[in-house]
Formats: C-alpha cells, structure tokens, sequence
C-alpha cells in the first residue's frame, strides 16, 4: 500500500500508453539526473541504439529488461515510474539502504525493432525469448553479454501477456501473472527456484490491494531454448512477469502500476533477505486459464440455406499502431463460434437472435478479419464502426 499510495509523484507523464517509441526511451534515458549512469550497449538489427541505465554502487548486481518482445511495452513505463522513485526518494531510508547495497541496471526496451513493427521478434524475425542457447541475435547477444558480466542475484524478464488469460477458475483476468521457470523436464525444484518462488509469493502479496484476485501462476512447462529456464538452468535466479489486462484498462495503465509495486516489493525484500520458506504461497497462486474473449457477440442468428442455428461469436483484437505510432487500432477477428457459455468477453454483447448479416459469405469465417453486421454492431475489415 505504500507504494501505491506514492505513486502518482513518480509516474513518468511522457509515456501514457503502450505505443512507446524508441526516440521516447531513448530521449528519457539521456535526460536522467547524474545519479544515474546510461551506456549503449550495443545496437539491434537494424541498428538502433540499445541502452542501459544504472543505478547504485553496491556490490549485488540486480539485472531487469522489458520488451524482449517488441509488442510487450508494459513494463517499460513501470521502469521509468521506478526510475522517478529512485531520484525522487534517494534520501529515504529504502533508496538509500538499496542504492548503497545494489547495482541495478535496467535495459528498458531490448527489441527496438520489434517494438517499431509491433511484432514480438526482431528484424531477422527470431523470437529472442526461444534464443537462449543458439544466441544468434545481435539482441541476444547484448543480453546475455550482460548477465556474464554482471553475474546478478536476481533478474526480471518483463513481458506482457495476451488478453486470453484468466485467473484459474474464476472470471477474474490474469492482469499480473508471475513464473519460477523450470530448469529442467521434470519441473525438479531446488534452492535457486525456492527462493524465487517464495519472492513471487512476496511481490504476490503486495499488488493484491490494487488488483485483487487478479494475479496468476505462469505454465512451469520446461522450453528448452527459452529465457528463463536457461538462466535458472545455469544457475541465475530469474523471475518472469507477465503483464496482462484489468477491466477498463486497455492500455494496461493499472498493470504498469502493479509492476512498480511488485518490483519495488521485490527489491525491499530482497534488501532484507529473501527468506525460503513460502513455496506453498507460490503454488497457491492459480494457474491461468484461458476463458477470455476480447469480445463476445451472444445469441447470434445464423440463417444458411434451410438452416439456422443460434451460436455466440468469439473475437479478439489483432492490435496495429496506425501510421503515426500514436493511437492503436483494434481488428477484431472471429476465433470462436459456438457455445461460448463456459468463456467470458471483456465485453459482452446480447444479440437477442438477431440475423448474422455479411454481403459477401452470409456465414461466419475464422480467423479472418471480420465484415458483417448483427444488431447494432457493424464490423467493416475487423474495425467496429
């Protein structure tokens, strides 16, 4: 609570939604107070400026990066708000005590490319979270440079989520999903995995007050060229945050605020030693489900030939910047026709058995962005008018 209620002083005003462009990262970077120390280390496919941000001088090195997937913007706002948290609050018995102690070093946007393209690999479309033991990407290559280097006692791989996600088996969205990867097949534990478990259990507690019932539990499933479970299989401590959606909250604003909180939660706790005994609470954390639509059209008429059934329409949001990178636009394409009655739309729209009504296929098609009319709602090439 005590971080929600503070931060409105540090939230970084310059960023507003998801659509963060690189010269913002870029020109935030350059303009942090000396207390902070900003190196380009290194610079993506297409040769845009990769940074890295310091603060600290302490021995214990905490590494953390945000949009390995360039479509996964999230957490890079939540890292500038933490950015603004430091400078403002150095004086504070937490900053000081974490600044004396710590390194922490911040990449805030790893995937520049991929961000420009809203797409989640790089330029030569490798998916840097699958590159874990090829490490073929220049992006790749800059990372994992960083952790021999650094050699931390902790890192955060900040990603975000789809919309699908809910929360085990309730109507709740998995806003905030957390993962101790697995270093090996069978899921085996041992202390590296116990301590990052019981510091999710921590960071778990202290964003339930702002998102209550809305944290998740991340599938544990080994990948064998992934992130994470690479880092844990080499001995790295390595927490995964996944940012999702919250009710009302499109450009996930809220869950840019819960990363704040989980992070700045984690480092106070890793600050006064993280203690390995809340396995349990970690486990307690549902898995995500996936029960969520980004739209549910109920009780649609569907008239073909001598038949007609009543079905629910299913859709989600292939999200595009538009030209100018400044607003999102939502094609929404139908990925589910049916009964949907064990699924949940973030909205929901009754129907009331009207007449499907497209000009050109009089029935509904998957997976294709969608043109057709039913009630109220027209769609014309996935874009609801």
């Amino acid at each position: 609570m005590e971080f929600e209620k503070l931060y409105h002083s540090v939230v970084e005003q310059k960023i507003s939604s998801r659509l963060i462009k690189h010269s913002v990262v870029k020109q935030l970077s350059l303009s942090l107070s000396n207390n902070f120390k900003i190196d380009e280390i290194g610079k993506s496919v297409l040769g845009k400026k990769i940074f890295s941000i310091k603060f600290g001088n302490g021995k214990r090195n905490i590494l953390l990066w945000s949009q390995m997937h360039g479509n996964e913007p999230t957490a890079t706002g939540a890292i500038f708000d933490l950015l603004n948290y430091f400078d403002k609050y150095r004086d504070g018995d937490l900053v000081s005590k974490l600044e004396n102690d710590f390194t922490f070093t911040f990449i805030p946007m790893l995937n520049p490319d991929g961000a420009k393209a809203w797409t989640r690999v790089n330029a030569l479309n490798i998916d840097l979270n699958r590159d874990a033991v090829a490490i073929q990407a220049p992006e790749s290559k800059i990372l994992w440079s960083l952790l021999e280097e650094l050699n931390p006692e902790y890192s955060f791989n900040l990603h975000d989520q789809r919309n699908i996600f809910n929360v085990g088996d309730t109507n709740k969205t998995a806003t905030i999903s957390f993962l101790s990867a697995s270093f090996d097949e069978s899921r085996a534990m041992n202390d590296d995995r116990v301590l990052t478990m019981s510091l999710i259990a921590g960071m778990n507690d202290a964003v339930q007050e702002l998102i209550p019932g809305c944290v998740g539990r991340y599938t544990d499933e080994f990948y064998p060229t992934a992130t994470g479970d690479n880092l844990h299989k080499q001995g790295y401590k390595n927490i995964l945050i996944e940012s999702g959606t919250y009710p009302n909250d499109p450009e996930r604003q809220i869950t840019r605020k819960a990363n704040f909180i989980a992070l700045l939660e984690a480092f106070k706790l890793i600050s006064e030693g993280v203690k390995p005994n809340r396995v349990d609470d970690y486990n307690y954390i549902p898995n995500n489900g996936k029960k969520f639509f980004d739209l549910i059209i109920r009780n649609v008429s569907i008239n073909l030939n001598i038949s007609t059934s009543i079905v629910d329409l299913g859709i989600m949001f292939n999200e595009k910047p538009n030209e100018d990178y400044t607003e999102m636009e939502n094609h929404a394409k139908i990925q589910n026709i049916g009964d949907l009655s064990q699924y949940l739309g973030l909205v929901e729209i009754d129907a009331l058995e009207d007449n499907y009504r497209d000009e050109i296929k009089k029935y509904a098609i998957l997976n294709q962005e969608a043109t057709f009319t039913v009630g109220d709602i027209e769609i014309v090439n996935g874009v609801i008018i």
